[in-house]
């Protein structure tokens, strides 16, 4: 999984150092009332790794924690294959890992391949519910718009050309590809601006970082 370091994380805290060490004096009530808000909003996020969440689904994990992450289903016509991509971000002193000692990478960004762009009945149903899980569970999308949601996912069923919708905070884009096998796949990307774990970003998923 690609990672980075949120630098713009590191800025924020300094200027927020700065902002704090003016208010000791004068407003030491408010700094500690700062300081108590951001623990509660930071111990309020849930972190879900994907792998979990794909193996909650059904699926057959392959490769835990590896790039590409590949998952299996039992589709109608053989198994139904998505392979994940996603970037990670690291806050900048963020030192949380696994058992083992890898690194804990937030996702930013992921893009889910299906390797068969013609699906129907029980597949295409697991791939919506799929990608709505992703939606709410990595990427803290509210309920209330599942309805938009479930209607985009659709429009990629009725044409190839590529197609993008804002549903809130998050991006989705559809396309179909052409893999190197020369097979025809569908790809759906999800993104969301911000750092995954904080502020309305909630709830969010992780991947391991080597």
């Amino acid at each position: 999984m690609r990672a980075g370091i949120w630098t713009s994380g590191r800025l924020w805290i300094r200027r927020a150092d700065r902002r704090l060490l003016t208010w000791v004096g004068m407003k030491p009530l408010t700094v500690c009332l700062v300081a108590v808000l951001a623990l509660v909003a930071q111990a309020g996020a849930t972190r879900t790794h994907l792998d979990d969440l794909f193996s909650a689904q059904g699926a057959r994990v392959h490769n835990p924690g590896g790039e590409p992450a590949l998952y299996t289903f039992a589709g109608q016509g053989g198994p139904l294959t998505l392979m994940l991509d996603s970037n990670a971000l690291i806050p900048a002193g963020d030192t949380s890992t696994y058992p083992g000692g890898t690194a804990v990478g937030r996702v930013s960004r992921m893009t889910l391949i299906v390797n068969r762009p013609e699906l129907s009945g029980r597949d295409l149903a697991t791939v919506n519910r799929v990608l709505w899980k992703l939606a709410t569970i990595c990427f803290n999308i509210s309920a209330s718009r599942q309805g938009a949601f479930d209607a985009a996912t659709r429009q990629i069923d009725q044409s190839s050309a590529a197609r993008t919708s804002s549903l809130g905070p998050l991006n989705l884009a559809m396309r179909i590809s052409v893999q190197q096998n020369g097979k025809l796949a569908v790809t759906y990307t999800l993104t969301r601006p911000g750092m995954p774990g904080t502020g309305s970003w909630r709830n969010y998923c992780s991947v391991k970082v080597s």
